[in-house]
């Protein structure tokens, strides 16, 4: 499951980068008010971050993502 939260995130990371609405990761991680750190090792596959509440936040920073 997690390697599909994975797959996830990056697909939204890599159509917002080209979108334009920012540039790294930091940026992405102030954006959606996350620990830039935990934001990296979620990126990484790292179970423990890639979380409910994560995408949470990208939902609430980027509300026309579906």
């Amino acid at each position: 499951m997690d390697s599909v939260r994975q797959n996830r995130l990056r697909k939204v990371f890599d159509y917002l980068v080209f979108s334009g609405a920012f540039k790294t990761q930091s940026e992405f991680a102030e954006i959606i008010a996350t620990n830039k750190t935990n934001l990296s090792s979620a990126m990484n596959g790292n179970e423990k971050y890639l979380s409910d509440s994560l995408f949470q936040k990208i939902c609430t920073a980027f509300p026309a993502l579906n």
